[in-house]
C-alpha cells in the first residue's frame, strides 16, 4: 500500500526537481525531461508549500509554540519535537534513553495536549527516536 501511494502522489515536478538540482549546483540529470522553464516565484512557492514552509501557522509550529506547556518543563530542553508524519504520527527527538522512556509514559497525556491546540487535531501518536 505505501508503495502504491509513492506511485500517486509526487510532491515535485521533474521541472521542480531540476531547479532544485541546478540549486544546490548538481549536473543536470539528462533522464528528467523538463519543459519550457516557469517562473523562478511560482516554482518556489510551489516547493515551499509542498515542504510546508510558509509563514502561516502549522502544527509543527503551535506544537514548537507550545513545546514546554506539552512536555514540561523538565523535559522541554533534553528533547525537541520533529515533524508530523501523514499518518498524523509526531516525532519527537529524544537523544537520551531515559528521557524517551519517561515520554514513553506519558504518550496518551501529551496527545491529548496536543490535540487540544488550534490546528493539531490531525495528530494521532507519539513516535520517539534519538536525536
Amino acid at each position: 500500500m505505501a508503495s502504491e501511494y509513492r506511485k500517486k502522489h509526487r510532491p515535485f515536478s521533474a521541472e521542480d526537481l531540476a531547479m532544485i538540482d541546478r540549486f544546490r549546483g548538481l549536473p543536470r540529470n539528462p533522464v528528467r525531461k523538463t519543459r519550457a522553464p516557469r517562473g523562478m516565484a511560482n516554482s518556489l512557492d510551489r516547493i515551499l508549500a509542498n515542504l510546508r514552509v510558509t509563514s502561516d501557522a502549522t502544527p509543527e509550529k503551535t506544537i514548537l509554540e507550545n513545546w514546554e506547556y506539552l512536555v514540561g518543563p523538565a523535559y522541554a530542553k533534553r528533547c525537541a519535537p520533529g515533524r508530523i508524519e501523514r499518518s498524523g504520527t509526531l516525532i519527537i527527538l529524544a537523544p537520551n534513553p531515559v528521557v524517551r522512556q519517561e515520554l514513553g509514559f506519558q504518550k496518551r497525556k501529551m496527545i491529548n495536549k496536543i490535540r487540544k491546540l488550534p490546528g493539531c487535531l490531525l495528530v494521532r501518536s507519539i513516535l520517539l527516536r534519538g536525536g
